[in-house]
């Protein structure tokens, strides 16, 4: 049957023919060929195969073993690969997170585990490394800001101690005077002028306490205004000189003046500059001791004379510009170079234990710095230790011109240019001549 269907061209040799007897089992396969004999002669061949079931299948049984071998190898192959690949994750993550708990014990030398097999957890651990280092810096800042706080409530508290006790002072002066007088305990007329005096005193300097602070609030808040006038530097030195006279004849010092003549009329705001000038003295004779001296001079300077000097701030200046430069020298204690960062800081004395001894809130020189800068100048300063020291107001040199007044608000000169006129470097500027100067003592 089977070579009858392979002859009539009806086998199927992708699908072999299954049957059984009673031997068992078999499988039957079939092909036609068609081999040519000769020219005149074509044969069809059938080959056929018959073979037992078992034995036409034991192959299929080797190829299910082979299969199961590769299953097996290539199911431990990946695990194998599988936890090698988990290691070689595991083992830089496990370092990293020990890095990132123990990273407040770190030196600053120390920095996260690198050279990993993997790059992207390499750029992880660079990564790491920067955040923890602006996390330092913001701590730093952080811990920078609330040192500064804490100076700044300290500071407070120490002007709120200081300014209670300043404005204490002079009232406590102003009504026990009132109360004598009123009270009739005066054996004369000259006592009692002598006590509203010494109440007119303590009231004037009240007044001059409560006028910085609110001098120091109009500058914050950019209100200040500069009236600036043509001014006569050696009057208004001599002026300045009389106001703290009485205070350095207590002391015994003396008071010496070295103004020069070729300064006449200078544009500034004369009630500002007395006020600097003042400042500066009144330091000078508190700080000296009994029997030294105090020196007030004026002369042209430029710029690069302050190079010489320490200054509060670090803003540019020409070396060819000319200054009017007021300066106050004195033989007192001198200041140490550790403080010198205080000494134009508001509400701020360069020793605090000094605060009682020396009557002072602090502002002075913080109000001179202030009111050199709104003339469009600066201050600079020497001090040595036991030997004295020397500050020094810098104001451009302007020349007076036929308005005299102007009008300076939130640190800027308002008004037209043709109000007033700076001198150029290159223009004729008489220079010091110490055999022309005007110098006197008051001792």
């Amino acid at each position: 049957e089977i070579v009858n269907s392979a002859l009539a061209g009806k086998e199927d040799p992708i699908n072999p023919l299954f049957f059984e007897d009673n031997s068992g089992k078999w499988l039957a396969g079939s092909n036609r060929i068609q081999i040519p004999f000769s020219a005149s002669e074509n044969r069809t061949w059938v080959v056929l195969a018959v073979a037992p079931l078992n034995n036409a299948l034991s192959g299929l049984e080797d190829l299910k073993q082979v299969l199961l071998v590769l299953t097996v190898g290539l199911v431990g192959a990946n695990l194998l690969a599988t936890l090698y690949i988990a290691r070689e994750l595991a083992r830089p993550i496990e370092k990293l997170v020990n890095y990132a708990f123990h990273i407040y014990q770190r030196r600053p030398s120390d920095q996260a585990p690198k050279n990993f097999k993997v790059k992207e957890i390499n750029q992880l651990a660079e990564a790491l490394d920067n955040m923890v280092e602006r996390l330092e810096e913001r701590a730093e800042e952080l811990e920078a800001a609330w040192q500064e706080a804490q100076a700044a409530n300290q500071m407070k508290s120490e002007f709120l101690a200081t300014t209670s006790h300043e404005l204490r002072t002079p009232l406590n002066a102003i009504f026990g005077c009132i109360g004598l007088v009123k009270d009739d305990c005066c054996d004369s007329r000259e006592e009692e002028l002598e006590l509203l005096q010494q109440a007119d005193q303590s009231a004037r300097h009240l007044l001059k306490i409560i006028d910085d602070l609110l001098n120091i609030a109009k500058i914050e808040a950019g209100q200040l205004e500069l009236s600036l006038q043509p001014v006569v530097i050696q009057d208004l030195c001599r002026e300045c000189l009389k106001m703290v006279q009485p205070a350095a004849e207590k002391k015994r010092l003396s008071l010496i003046i070295d103004v020069d003549k070729h300064l006449s009329h200078v544009v500034l705001d004369q009630l500002r500059v007395r006020q600097m000038v003042i400042n500066l003295l009144s330091n000078a004779v508190k700080f000296t001791p009994e029997g030294g001296q105090v020196k007030l001079s004026s002369r042209i300077g430029y710029g690069h004379q302050l190079e010489q000097d320490a200054r509060p701030d670090h803003s540019p200046v020409n070396a060819s510009t000319p200054y009017v430069c007021l300066e106050v020298a004195d033989s007192g204690i001198g200041i140490p170079p550790e403080r010198w960062h205080l000494l134009f800081r508001p509400f701020q004395q360069v020793d605090s234990s000094l605060t009682r001894r020396h009557e002072g809130t602090g502002l002075g020189l913080a109000l001179t710095k202030r009111f050199a800068e709104l003339h469009g100048g600066t201050v600079s300063f020497q001090s040595t230790i036991g030997k004295g020291s020397t500050f020094r107001i810098w104001l451009p040199s302007r020349e007076p011109t036929p308005v005299e007044t102007i009008s300076v608000n939130d640190r800027s000169v308002s008004g037209t240019h043709s109000r007033e006129t700076t001198r150029d470097a290159a223009d004729t500027v008489l220079h010091p001549d110490v055999s022309d100067h005007s110098v006197s003592s008051i001792s």
